[in-house]
């Protein structure tokens, strides 16, 4: 797995290397301004994944870091990849349906989004407590 403060200090030092390199190219002293990744807004879906039996309810929720110079306006919408499935209210409120599988998709009018997996088993009758206490 890539450590995501590794790759950014890379990402922020290949900059800085590659404006050095650009500034000795024209002759210059002075690299220039500094450019490195944007690090703006994102958005994630708690829980990002559940496991449920058919006819359950949970109530996924969304959370939006934002960049201090970026205004999301507040509105989520939550759309369901297979309704057949997995059913999702406007307030986040997930209904499984029928065995299967869904990605459930929370999404801000400005086109950031994040989605949850949701895994519908048929018959949770028969399965062991210690599985059942895990799709809970």
């Amino acid at each position: 797995m890539i450590h995501p403060a590794k790759t950014l200090g890379a990402a922020i030092g290949f900059s800085v290397a590659f404006g050095l390199l650009a500034a000795c190219e024209e002759g210059r002293t002075d690299p220039g301004p500094v450019t490195g990744p944007v690090i703006g807004p994102e958005m994630v879906v708690h829980p990002n994944h559940l496991i449920m039996g058919v006819g359950e309810t949970q109530i996924l929720s969304a959370t939006v870091r934002e960049d201090p110079a970026w205004d999301w306006g507040g509105q989520i919408t939550w759309t369901s990849s297979n309704p057949e499935v997995v059913r999702v209210t406007d307030s986040g409120e997930v209904t499984a349906i029928n065995p299967g599988d869904a990605f459930v998709v929370a999404e801000t009018g400005e086109g950031l989004s994040s989605e949850a997996l949701i895994v519908v088993l048929g018959d949770t009758e028969n399965l062991s407590p210690q599985l059942r206490d895990l799709i809970r």
